[in-house]
């Protein structure tokens, strides 16, 4: 064994130092991988990932034996009759009469149409008795500024639907509609949209409130270079964006109320147990985390195949139709099963810390099994979140509370109309003329 000089004029003192400065450094390296290298960190940031091939062909579309369909054939709106040729273009021989027509309709977008300028002359009246001055108003025609109602709800869609920066958006409009105006101007419009919508958005908070469950999350967002974070309340119909500086429970006492009584479906996060026990635990982080420390330590394997067999006979069974002395017992036997598995792994070194996690929210992973309306998984919160953090990746951050104000408000709106199956053009219109 060859050892560095310079390391023998070293004094045990100056070791134990050298060691205990390596180890910190270690343990710090550690603690910044962790934002690369977890159970819940996507693919797209996982250092070396790369997507696992596709077994058997590779090929992409429907499988083998999987009849297609064929788009329905549509009415046309408009008849174009082809003039037939008077001579062949091979031999210039005079052409007869044609002896049918062969009939093809095709779907064709009509060409964008410039901006109209359109001038209302508004009556100006003066009351006789009470010399009250009155303006007679067109539905048509906004009360402020110069834009109308459809370039209003054109420009918020392109934002915040179609997901194009202020910039794209005022190459679009001159493009399509040769209407030339500023980022500023598409911004101020989209102030007046928000403006507009918050009354609806507000009853979003009451329906939000006022629910039976609801499915929560939260991501980080930078508003004016400094941390704030997206909040996501859904339930069956109704969608609410929220955005605060705060990850919170005084964010949950804001939107929910500090009494509410429903079930709330959320990952592992601390401020929902300190806001309420009436929790059901996200069950595919769990399985997520189990599945992670049994890539890393092959001993933990059974216990994830243990963990995920007794999820799938749980969901099998749980929205049977069963009576609440059935239900019990189901739930009952479910967290006995947790617990003997528990039990049977506290022992290996490498899962105390999962087995700890899933022991302190113990009471909550089996909600829905007494409540079989709601989900094991938050899954329908991370779908939601993520047109957001869509976003996110483009806009980069959120400049100012005005802009804070109109994402959430708008991508509320839009988000609800959607679960309703209603049209957000449409019921964006019928909002800014109401």
């Amino acid at each position: 064994m060859v050892l560095d000089e310079k390391l023998l004029v070293f004094s045990k003192r100056d070791l134990v130092r050298l060691v205990m400065q390596l180890r910190d450094e270690v343990e710090e390296l550690k603690k910044r991988l962790l934002a690369y290298e977890n159970a819940h960190t996507p693919p797209s940031l996982r250092k070396g990932w790369r997507k696992p091939p596709v077994h058997g062909s590779g090929k992409l579309g429907a499988p083998v034996g999987h009849e297609g369909t064929t788009r329905p054939e549509p009415k046309p709106d408009k008849i174009v009759n082809v003039a037939p040729l008077k001579r062949c273009p091979s031999c210039n021989t005079k052409l007869e009469k044609p002896t049918g027509f062969e009939k093809r309709i095709i779907e064709e977008i009509p060409e964008p149409q410039p901006v109209l300028a359109i001038q209302y002359n508004l009556p100006r009246q003066t009351c006789p008795c009470c010399g009250l001055e009155i303006i007679t108003t067109h539905p048509d025609c906004p009360n402020t500024g110069r834009f109308g109602f459809n370039a209003q709800a054109h420009v918020a869609l392109l934002k915040y639907d179609g997901r194009l920066p202020y910039q794209k958006i005022t190459e679009a409009l001159k493009r399509d509609h040769q209407l030339e105006v500023t980022p500023a101007t598409v911004l101020e419009l989209n102030n007046r949209t928000a403006k507009k919508l918050s009354p609806q958005y507000l009853k979003l908070v009451g329906f939000i409130r006022n629910s039976r469950f609801v499915f929560v999350d939260e991501t980080g967002l930078r508003v004016a270079g400094k941390r704030f974070w997206v909040w996501i309340f859904t339930t069956d119909t109704t969608t609410l964006v929220v955005i605060r500086p705060s990850r919170g429970k005084n964010v949950l006492q804001e939107i929910l109320g500090k009494n509410y009584a429903g079930i709330i479906i959320c990952d592992g996060h601390k401020a929902y147990p300190n806001y309420t026990n009436r929790l059901q635990r996200c069950w595919a982080h769990l399985l997520r985390e189990a599945e992670f420390v049994a890539n890393q330590f092959p001993t933990a394997i059974p216990f994830h195949k243990k963990l995920q067999a007794l999820y799938h006979r749980l969901v099998k069974r749980y929205r049977q139709k069963l009576s609440k002395t059935q239900r019990y017992y189901f739930w009952r036997n479910a967290v006995l099963r947790l617990e003997r598995l528990l039990h049977d792994c506290a022992k290996m070194e490498r899962l105390q810390k999962p087995v700890a996690k899933i022991r302190n929210g113990c009471k909550h992973w089996f909600t829905f099994l007494l409540h079989p309306e709601i989900e094991p998984t938050n899954n329908r919160a991370e779908r939601a979140l993520r047109e957001t953090v869509v976003q996110r990746k483009i806009f980069g951050c959120l400049r100012n509370q005005k802009g804070t104000t109109n994402h959430e408000t708008i991508m509320s709106l839009f988000a609800t109309w959607k679960q309703r199956g209603l049209n957000p053009k449409n019921e964006l219109l019928n909002a800014l003329r109401s």
